[in-house]
């Protein structure tokens, strides 16, 4: 886990990896968008979750660690480790739309803890919103929090196994 990011000027939106199809625009927009500020390190390959070299996962880290906020779009499946990864470092994720399906959803709220929206306009004007009417630090905080709850192996094993239990009794 990190520690929260300090709020300061603007936004800080990072992405470390390879630039998909479904990655691309909102990549654009927030590169040329004056009131955010960008920390990109793009790859000219999908890593899959290899450990290729310790720098890359040294990139990656730190590009987390230097930035609010952390573009989680679906790679080229309809999911993102990234967004698992982002939660479990204290770290906002955003995300445009694809009916990516999030773990707990019936159970849980993600309203508080990432801004996940149907187009890269308003992913952008709601990232905007949050900067100014929330204390970014706490929702780091939250993000974190979130993730220990309910995402962590153990806490969402237990509960994988009660609701398994549940449904084979029915």
């Amino acid at each position: 886990p990190f520690e929260p990011l300090k709020r300061g000027e603007k936004p800080i939106v990072g992405f470390c990896g390879w630039r998909s199809k479904y990655r691309y625009e909102i990549l654009k927009a927030i590169r040329f968008d004056t009131r955010i500020q960008e920390n990109y390190i793009m790859r000219d390959k999908f890593m899959g979750g290899h450990r290729l070299s310790d720098n890359i996962v040294d990139d990656f880290d730190n590009n987390m660690k230097e930035s609010h906020f952390i573009i989680c779009n679906r790679g080229t499946g309809n999911f993102s480790m990234r967004f698992f990864q982002t939660l479990a470092s204290g770290r906002i994720p955003i995300v445009v739309n694809t009916d990516m399906q999030l773990p707990l959803s019936d159970v849980v709220s993600y309203d508080n803890v990432i801004i996940m929206e149907n187009s890269v306009e308003k992913v952008i004007e709601r990232l905007l919103w949050v900067w100014n009417n929330r204390d970014i630090v706490e929702m780091q905080r939250d993000c974190s929090k979130f993730y220990d709850d309910y995402l962590h192996y153990e806490n969402y094993g237990s509960w994988l196994h009660k609701e398994l239990s549940l449904k084979r009794h029915v």
